[in-house]
């Protein structure tokens, strides 16, 4: 038998709801168009389960347990996008359970601006926002690649690297890569929009 004496235990469905009520949570319609004025869409996702289910381009993947250490402000581990509180992240898992719970924990760390999306990468791709599929095995290396990504009358951003990264070099005209670069593999995502993506190393 399990016994719990200092104080009264609470369920996850009660420690949720709770979480929730201080949060303003974002549908992906939303989480796009904040992402076009700054905002972060961080997946907390494991990277076999992007592999196998996909990504947002322009997300940002930091896995649940380093979160916090990477937008503590005040972190010797924090990424060189962590530059304030006054940072607007938004939280994406599978379905948005998980999400709610860890943007919190980036509200107690002073980010009052930490939200989630409604419905995780399910919602998102339900909605028809572009999503990349396919070989996961070089694209899931969030920390090590860098990719340029453009989708036919989408989205289009930058994934991240490792803490202490340098932006890739852009040479010659529309910030294309230089002599060299890579032929882009061509994707579909969720909204039959054709995507390319681009590596850099």
């Amino acid at each position: 038998m399990v016994t719990y004496v200092r104080g009264r235990a609470r369920s996850i469905d009660e420690i949720l709801a709770e979480a929730r009520q201080r949060l303003r949570r974002l549908g992906p319609a939303e989480a796009q168009e904040a992402m076009g004025r700054g905002a972060l869409l961080v997946d907390i996702r494991t990277q076999a389960q992007r592999a196998e289910q996909g990504r947002v381009p322009g997300s940002l993947h930091v896995e649940r347990n380093v979160l916090e250490w990477r937008f503590d402000p005040q972190s010797a581990a924090r990424l060189p996008r962590a530059t304030g509180y006054d940072v607007q992240v938004i939280v994406m898992c599978v379905e948005g359970y998980t999400s709610s719970l860890a943007a919190v924990a980036l509200q107690d760390l002073g980010l009052a601006r930490a939200t989630d999306l409604d419905g995780g990468f399910r919602a998102w791709e339900k909605a028809g926002l572009p999503v990349v599929y396919g070989d996961q095995a070089e694209l899931a290396q969030a920390f090590w690649l860098y990719t340029s990504l453009s989708c036919t009358g989408g989205f289009a951003g930058p994934s991240a690297g490792p803490p202490g990264h340098r932006e890739p070099r852009k040479d010659g005209a529309g910030g294309r890569a230089g002599r060299g670069a890579p032929a882009p593999t061509r994707y579909r995502s969720a909204s039959a929009r054709t995507c390319s993506v681009t590596r850099f190393w």
